[in-house]
């Protein structure tokens, strides 16, 4: 059969491309989360300071748009722990 014959040939090389994915999938998490973590500090430094109503109401919302955004790489991280890649 030619098909079983080119998935064995391609089949070894699947290995090196997942590890590669994943390895840029690593590169990506860790280089959002360092920016999520200064832009979180600075917010949060933003808010013991803000007098306004209204801008401390937008600093909230900014907030946690970017822990909503951290939760979701964190999400990834657990999902890269539950595969083979782990």
């Amino acid at each position: 059969m030619k098909t079983r014959s080119n998935f064995r040939a391609i089949h070894p090389r699947l290995h090196y491309i997942e590890w590669g994915v994943a390895q840029l999938v690593a590169e990506a998490r860790h280089l959002l989360n360092n920016q999520l973590t200064s832009a979180l500090a600075e917010i949060q430094l933003l808010l013991l300071d803000v007098t306004d109503d209204e801008a401390r109401e937008s600093y909230v919302v900014i907030h946690n748009q970017l822990r909503s955004m951290r939760d979701v790489i964190a999400g990834m991280i657990r999902t890269r722990g539950s595969s083979r890649w782990a």
